[in-house]
């Protein structure tokens, strides 16, 4: 589910041709959000708060994702986009995307 799931999230950011500079605030968002769940869930131990954790998290690291891969499938062409000189910058980038969504599921699958 989780590999299905990032090469969708991957063709779209290569096939988009708008400008995805603007998830950089839907991310700012939904990762406090995400912080404020977790404080939350260490006061209320119930299924409910743990579920919407990952659901949350799976959407930032989603957005994560279309974010980092557009910035390098545009060459440098943007204000925010990496240049080929910052092809370590773009692995590291993507490597903790794809690591960290799986991570999530994990967590979910925990509880079960």
């Amino acid at each position: 589910m989780a590999s299905a799931m990032m090469f969708g999230l991957i063709v779209f950011a290569f096939s988009a041709n708008s400008d995805l500079t603007l998830l950089g605030g839907l991310i700012w968002v939904t990762t406090m959000v995400t912080i404020m769940l977790i404080i939350i869930t260490v006061f209320m131990q119930e299924h409910f708060w743990k579920n919407l954790i990952v659901a949350v998290s799976l959407i930032a690291y989603g957005t994560f994702l279309v974010y980092d891969t557009k910035q390098i499938a545009n060459g440098g062409k943007g204000r925010h986009d990496l240049s080929i000189d910052d092809y370590i910058i773009g692995s590291v980038l993507l490597s903790a995307d794809i690591l960290i969504m799986p991570i999530s599921l994990l967590f979910k699958r925990e509880d079960d």
